[in-house]
């Protein structure tokens, strides 16, 4: 017989009062591994991952939280890093290789940094390794290994873009060899050098 785990957290805010998040019903328990307040404090992310291993990628869900509303479950919630705009009405988080901006409602858009085309037949393996905000702006760092079909690193660069919110149109990149954990610049859009 198989026994469904359930519990929750309690996400805080302040004289608004408190949200319970109820963890999914699964036969592994989960662990609440973030909980991310907005600027405006009118809402919060809660990152509810799963406590043991599962054979693929980390099966973590966003759950927004706001008072006086029953908790969302936020679709394509498979992300690592999550931030939310200054002004608190987006929620940007970073799946392995594709950037995903929700709104209060679970809306969602996508986005696939890219950095230089590899022209040899070579087959892309991306990994997003962080966000930021900056001026306004979005800027994502990509590190990108171009590999043969025998799963041999041809190339290895890192990329830096920048989006404009709250549409995730890239406005500009850069795109460096790989050499330890730098990263390339956040350029600015020509129009504001």
């Amino acid at each position: 017989m198989l026994t469904l785990l359930a519990a929750a957290i309690l996400v805080p805010f302040g004289a608004r009062g408190e949200v319970t998040v109820p963890f999914p019903l699964s036969d592994v328990p989960y662990r609440a591994e973030a909980t991310v307040h907005s600027p405006r404090g009118d809402a919060a992310a809660v990152k509810l991952c799963p406590e043991v291993f599962l054979m693929g990628p980390e099966l973590c869900r966003v759950v927004l939280a706001r008072p006086g509303r029953s908790p969302l479950t936020l679709k394509a919630g498979v992300v690592g890093d999550l931030l939310w705009t200054p002004d608190g009405r987006y929620l940007i988080g970073a799946g392995v290789n594709t950037l995903r901006l929700w709104n209060l409602s679970g809306g969602l858009r996508l986005a696939v940094p890219q950095g230089i085309p590899e022209a040899d037949g070579a087959i892309r393996d991306a990994r997003l390794t962080r966000l930021w905000l900056e001026r306004g702006f979005l800027c994502a760092a990509l590190h990108e290994d171009w590999l043969t079909d025998s799963g041999r690193v041809v190339r290895r660069n890192v990329t830096t873009v920048r989006y404009a919110l709250p549409t995730l149109r890239p406005l500009a990149s850069v795109t460096l060899p790989a050499r330890g954990d730098r990263e390339a610049e956040c350029l600015r859009p020509s129009a504001e050098h």
